[in-house]
């Protein structure tokens, strides 16, 4: 018998309300990291319907010449 892998994940209610809170409020965003700060706009940007590219660079591909 193998051993099962249970994985706890955040409510998405929760989750929306914490990345509100932390977009927000300039003091926790002030201490969470840059990564942090950038999931939490991606997620209240989805919540209203924008969908968030990337556009700094190509996006990762398959194939051609690096």
């Amino acid at each position: 018998m193998r051993p099962t892998l249970t994985v706890s994940l955040p409510d998405a209610h929760a989750a929306l309300t914490d990345a509100i809170a932390l977009v927000s409020t300039p003091d926790i965003a002030a201490r969470a990291p840059v990564s942090i700060r950038r999931l939490a706009w991606a997620i209240v940007a989805s919540r209203h319907g924008l969908q968030v590219t990337q556009r700094h660079r190509p996006a990762n591909s398959s194939g051609g010449p690096r």
